[in-house]
């Protein structure tokens, strides 16, 4: 039942994500780059395990998801932590992708400037139109005050009228 999860490993700066086997979910993880070296073995041996952890006595209750933990399988000397709590998120949360190519975080940063410089944009044209749209309600409001004021003088005339 286990899926063997193939990955490419290049030598070369210019890696990128395997998608030849789209068709199935994919996680995506942020890691420590002592965590990011470990995972950089070559495909011929597993460098990791996930385990889903469910709790049988509340599966049925949302409250409780299943808590994953990530065991790395590496022998590397030093004192990397081999055990990792994995905190899941269904949640959308926008992510960039920053390559190790100078070339590539180039572009990437450009690609954010460009977005910014969009949003500025919209950013005041909505505040434009946000003005315009207080504006005519201010104009209204004074329509009425103006129309009640009116209204409260002519009582008030037919007021003395009547009493006289």
């Amino acid at each position: 039942m286990e899926d063997q999860v193939s990955s490419k490993h290049t030598t070369n700066a210019a890696a990128y994500v395997d998608t030849s086997k789209a068709e199935r979910a994919v996680w995506l993880m942020k890691c420590p780059p002592l965590v990011s070296r470990s995972l950089r073995a070559p495909p011929s041996r597993p460098v990791a395990k996930v385990v889903v952890s469910i709790d049988p006595l509340n599966s049925n209750d949302d409250d409780s998801p299943p808590q994953f933990t990530m065991e790395l399988a590496g022998t590397e000397a030093g004192h990397i932590p081999k055990c990792y709590v994995m905190d899941m998120s269904k949640d959308f949360i926008p992510m960039s992708v920053f390559s190790d190519t100078p070339q590539d975080i180039n572009r990437s940063l450009n690609d954010k400037e460009s977005i910014i410089k969009h949003l500025s944009a919209a950013n005041d044209e909505l505040g434009a139109v946000g003005d315009k749209k207080f504006r005519k309600w201010e104009d209204e409001k004074r329509g009425f005050v103006l129309a009640l004021q009116g209204a409260n003088e002519k009582v008030e005339k037919q007021m003395t009228c009547s009493r006289s």
